[in-house]
């Protein structure tokens, strides 16, 4: 009878594990989604929200460490000079969640097109980016990145 119970035990518990991952992976799939319409909406608040309240960025061989409202004002400008007409993944996101689900990585691969002082700007970019738990929501805490001019069409 005790077996029995622990197997049933043991069966519930992986439910609602796998449960909790689908919905930490669907959340975390929807700030990416909420990411790319920021990008293709020129909205630098719904970029931003995403964010922890400090955000570690790890670029061009520094790391800077940016409150939400300076990312907030960096994607405002940067947006406002550049207007995306595609953002869409090469590959499907890769996220892994902690055993204990309160921290997260996701890594992207995109292909972009924008304008920017009129000029085409056609590049990929691929990042990795670290997120957290709290008070129940996911915020991005940490991201690295990198990027490259898209290949040119044969």
């Amino acid at each position: 009878m005790l077996r029995a119970f622990l197997i049933l035990f043991a069966l519930a518990f992986l439910v609602v594990s796998a449960f909790a991952a689908d919905t930490d992976t669907d959340a975390l799939l929807a700030l990416h989604r909420q990411a790319r319409e920021a990008h293709l909406t020129g909205n630098a608040d719904l970029l931003a929200s995403g964010t922890a309240d400090h955000l570690l960025v790890i670029s061009r061989a520094k790391i800077h460490r940016q409150s939400r409202e300076d990312v907030r004002r960096f994607f405002q400008q940067y947006l406002a000079e550049t207007r995306y007409s595609k953002w869409d993944d090469v590959l499907p996101p890769e996220i892994r969640l902690s055993p204990d689900r309160k921290m997260a990585w996701m890594a992207v691969h995109i292909r972009a097109r924008a304008k920017q002082a009129g000029e085409d700007l056609n590049f990929e970019s691929a990042w990795i980016a670290t997120y957290e738990k709290y008070a129940g929501q996911w915020r991005m805490t940490t991201i690295s990145s990198s990027i490259e001019d898209a290949p040119k069409p044969q």
